[in-house]
Parts: C-alpha cells; sequence; structure tokens
C-alpha cells in the first residue's frame, strides 16, 4: 500500500501524472508482487489503482495520464486539449505537405545531383525532417536500407566536416604565428585528419602553404 499512497501524495501536489510514471513508482515501492498491476499497459496501472484512489484516466497525443477525479472542469479542459491534438496532427501535415511541394520530382532530384554523397544529404535531411518510412515510399523503394543508413551515418560524418573546416580557418591565423608554432600547428593539422579518415578531401597546398 506504500506504493499507492506514493501515488496519491503525488497527485495532491501535482495537477497530473504520466500513468506509466505512476507503473513506475508501483514497482519500485511495493511491498508484495500483489500490489503491482497485473500488466505493464497504462490501462492495467489505471485499473489497479482506481480501486484505492479516485481517479481519471486521459490522454493527451496518444499518451496515458492520471488526475485526481474531483474537478469536472479540469477534465473538461484535458479533453479539449486531447481534441485539438488529434485534430491538428502535426507530423502528417508536414508529411503531405513535403510530397505536394517535392514528391513530383523528388527522384528526378536524386538523379540530378552527381555524387552520393550529396544524394545521401539530401536524403538524410529529409528523413530527419520526416521519416524513413515516409522517404521510401516518396523515393517509390521497399528496401530501407540506404535510408536508414543514411540516418546512422551522416550526423557523424557532417561533425567531422565542421570541425575540419574548424580547422582550416585556424589556418587564416597562421601567419601571425612563430615559425616554430606555425610547424607545430600543421603537424598536428595532418595528423587529425589522417587519424580521422573521414574521407574528406582537403586541399593539401592550402593545408601546409607556401
Amino acid at each position: 500500500m506504500l506504493a499507492i499512497k506514493a501515488v496519491g501524495e503525488y497527485l495532491l501536489k501535482h495537477p497530473i501524472m504520466p500513468t506509466q510514471e505512476a507503473g513506475t513508482m508501483l514497482q519500485e515501492c511495493s511491498e508484495k508482487p500483489s500490489h503491482e498491476p497485473k500488466g505493464k499497459k497504462s490501462v492495467d496501472i489505471y485499473e489497479h489503482l482506481a480501486k484505492h484512489l479516485n481517479l481519471n484516466q486521459i490522454y493527451i497525443s496518444e499518451k496515458a495520464f492520471l488526475m485526481e477525479n474531483r474537478d469536472c472542469q479540469l477534465l473538461e479542459v484535458a479533453n479539449d486539449i486531447q481534441k485539438m491534438f488529434e485534430s491538428f496532427n502535426f507530423k502528417s501535415k508536414l508529411n503531405t505537405h513535403v510530397e505536394e511541394q517535392i514528391g513530383d520530382f523528388y527522384r528526378t532530384a536524386l538523379s540530378y545531383l552527381d555524387t552520393k554523397r550529396d544524394r545521401d544529404t539530401l536524403k538524410f535531411l529529409l528523413t530527419r525532417v520526416t521519416s524513413v518510412n515516409f522517404m521510401a515510399r516518396l523515393q517509390g523503394i521497399s528496401n530501407k536500407k540506404s535510408l536508414q543508413n543514411c540516418s546512422l551515418t551522416l550526423p557523424g560524418k557532417l561533425d567531422k566536416f565542421a570541425t575540419a573546416m574548424k580547422h582550416l580557418e585556424e589556418k587564416k591565423e597562421l601567419d601571425n604565428l612563430a615559425l616554430n608554432e606555425k610547424r607545430g600547428f600543421l603537424r598536428r593539422q595532418r595528423n587529425y585528419l589522417r587519424r580521422e579518415n573521414s574521407g574528406i578531401i582537403i586541399n593539401q597546398t592550402f593545408l601546409e602553404g607556401n
């Protein structure tokens, strides 16, 4: 009963509580397995707690929350919020907008790009905005491996490129360094690029100077 009391005390201090958070609290504080819900689903947690506490369960953006059953106006507000989320599915509307704007020539654009790196970068950016499943449908492919690979590998490659470019920017200030400082910087620069082996092609003449 300590776990149920802990949930009750939380709801006395807070107007709303995620149902799954209450489930975690029950598992951590229960003295006996019989004091825990029969399952881990939100409905199981709610039904278990409702036997002992005066609760309502509401859903906001498909996530379950518990609230004390004492204020009908608050419950109405929560239901209104849920209806707002249901009427404005941002992700769905965004996907529709992307398809309407680029759907007709997206595959042509991929063919137009010269390198695999450029194509992968475009796929990565659009996948981040939408989803792998949506971009696979837009591209007209069933195998999503290439899109998934872009999502996993491109962030690291972009980070490496940004770091390399930062080093190149630092190179512009070499003219203000003494000769031994300049040689030390260039040595560290070459070692960094060799260690990263990122496949980024940088003009060696520019790195070493004339």
